[in-house]
C-alpha cells in the first residue's frame, strides 16, 4: 500500500502522470474535431428538413368570410333638386293638397279652414315660436295661400280647433295615396312624443308628494316600407296599448294600398293581430315570445306563421327586418319636427302631432317626385279615397 510520501512522488512525477491518467493532446485535438463535425453535419441536415416542411416566405392568415353589408344607392342630382326647391313644392303641395281636398274654395267657412290649415303647416316646418311663424307669413305675403296674415294669438288658436283633426287623418292618408302603388310591406309600430307638462305620478298612485314623469301621447302608427311615408296613423294618451290600435290602422291601410305583407314587433304578437291580417290578404311577420307554443287555439294563422317561424327562422327574420323602416319613419318625425309638443290641450296636441306627420308626407312626395318621376294628381286622389 502507498503511502502519502508516495502520492505526493508520484504527484511531482510528470511523465508518470501524463502516462497514466491524461489524454494525449493530439488525441483530444482529433476528438473534439470528429464531434464538431458530427455537430455541424446534424444541424445542416435539421435545416435542410426544416426548409422542406415548412415554407420560405410567411404564412398568410386564414381567410374569414365577412358578410357584405348591402347597401343602397342614392340619386344625388335629383336629392339635391328636391332639396333646393323643397320649401317652395311643399307650400304649394300643401295648398293644392287643401284646396282638393276641401273643394270649394268660395266657400267662406272652408276658405277659413283652408287658411288655418295652411299656416299650421308653416308653423310645423320651420318650427319656433309662434311669433317666427308670423314674420315667415308675412314674408310669403300672397293671396293665393292666406288672405290676412293671423296674430300669433289666433295661430295658436288654430291648433285647438277639434274640427281639423278628422281633416288632417284624412289629409295624412290622401298625400300618400301617390306612393301607394310602390309599397308591397306595411309596419306598425308606436312612438312617444313628450308634452310641455309633467304629472305628479307617485301622488296619483302612492299619494305622495314627491317625483314626476313627463307627459306625452303616443303615436300609432302604418308606413311604407319602400318611401318612408305615413299612411294611417292615430293619437292616444300614453297608457294605451299598442296592440288594440293595431286592427284599426291596418283595415284603413290596407284599403288604398295593396300590400302582400305586415311587420310589427312582438307587443303585437297574438292570434287575433295574426287573424286579422290574413283576413286582409296579408302575411303577417310578427316574431314569437319565448314562452309561445304552435297551439292553434282556434287561429290556424298562429299555428301556421309559428311552423314557418321554427322551420326556417333566418328567412322569417329577414321579412321581419323591413320593420325597421318604421323606426326610420319616427326618427326623421322627430328629428326635423322636434319630439316635444309645445300647445297645451289634449285636443292641440293631438293637431300639432298630425300637422307634423302631414308636413312630413309632404317633404317625402317631393323628393319622391324628383327620384322617381311621380306624378303628383290629388285630385284622383281624393277620388279614390271617397269611392273606397
Amino acid at each position: 500500500m502507498m503511502g502519502n510520501k508516495d502520492i505526493i512522488n508520484l504527484g511531482c512525477d510528470e511523465h508518470y502522470w501524463k502516462q497514466q491518467t491524461l489524454i494525449p493532446e493530439e488525441e483530444i485535438i482529433r476528438k473534439e474535431d470528429i464531434s464538431l463535425n458530427k455537430i455541424r453535419d446534424l444541424m445542416d441536415k435539421v435545416d435542410c428538413s426544416i426548409q422542406q416542411e415548412l415554407p420560405l416566405e410567411k404564412p398568410k392568415p386564414p381567410e374569414v368570410a365577412t358578410k357584405i353589408k348591402k347597401t343602397y344607392s342614392q340619386d344625388w342630382p335629383a336629392y339635391e333638386q328636391a332639396k333646393s326647391n323643397e320649401f317652395g313644392i311643399v307650400k304649394s303641395l300643401a295648398s293644392e293638397l287643401i284646396e282638393t281636398y276641401l273643394n270649394s274654395p268660395y266657400s267662406q267657412k272652408e276658405f277659413k279652414l283652408r287658411e288655418e290649415l295652411f299656416c299650421m303647416i308653416i308653423h310645423i316646418y320651420f318650427g319656433g315660436s309662434f311669433r317666427k311663424t308670423i314674420s315667415i307669413l308675412k314674408s310669403i305675403n300672397d293671396n293665393r295661400f292666406i288672405s290676412k296674415v293671423p296674430c300669433y294669438k289666433t295661430l295658436s288658436n288654430y291648433f285647438s280647433d277639434v274640427s281639423l283633426t278628422k281633416i288632417l287623418e284624412e289629409l295624412i292618408t290622401i298625400s300618400s295615396l301617390p306612393l301607394a302603388s310602390l309599397e308591397e310591406n306595411l309596419a306598425i309600430d308606436s312612438s312617444g312624443f313628450a308634452k310641455n307638462m309633467y304629472s305628479q305620478w307617485s301622488e296619483y298612485k302612492w299619494g305622495k308628494f314627491e317625483g314626476k314623469e313627463r307627459e306625452w301621447l303616443k303615436l300609432h302608427a302604418c308606413i311604407g316600407t319602400k318611401t318612408n311615408i305615413f299612411v294611417k296613423v292615430s293619437i292616444t294618451k300614453k297608457n294605451v296599448a299598442d296592440p288594440t290600435e293595431f286592427p284599426s290602422l291596418l283595415k284603413n291601410s290596407k284599403k288604398y294600398i295593396d300590400a302582400k305583407t305586415v311587420v310589427a314587433d312582438l307587443a303585437y304578437s297574438s292570434r287575433k293581430n295574426l287573424d286579422v291580417a290574413f283576413a286582409l290578404g296579408l302575411i303577417p311577420y310578427i316574431p314569437f315570445k319565448k314562452n309561445a307554443t304552435g297551439k292553434a287555439k282556434g287561429s290556424e294563422t298562429w299555428h301556421k306563421m309559428f311552423r314557418a317561424f321554427q322551420i326556417n327562422q333566418e328567412e322569417y327574420l329577414q321579412k321581419y327586418h323591413c320593420r325597421s323602416n318604421v323606426e326610420t319613419n319616427f326618427h326623421m318625425l322627430k328629428t326635423r319636427f322636434g319630439n316635444k309638443l309645445h300647445t297645451k290641450s289634449f285636443e292641440a296636441e293631438k293637431n300639432e302631432l298630425l300637422t307634423k306627420v302631414l308636413v312630413h308626407n309632404l317633404c317625402v312626395l317631393n323628393q319622391e317626385s324628383f327620384e322617381l318621376g311621380i306624378k303628383l294628381d290629388f285630385e284622383a286622389c281624393v277620388k279614390q279615397m271617397v269611392t273606397v
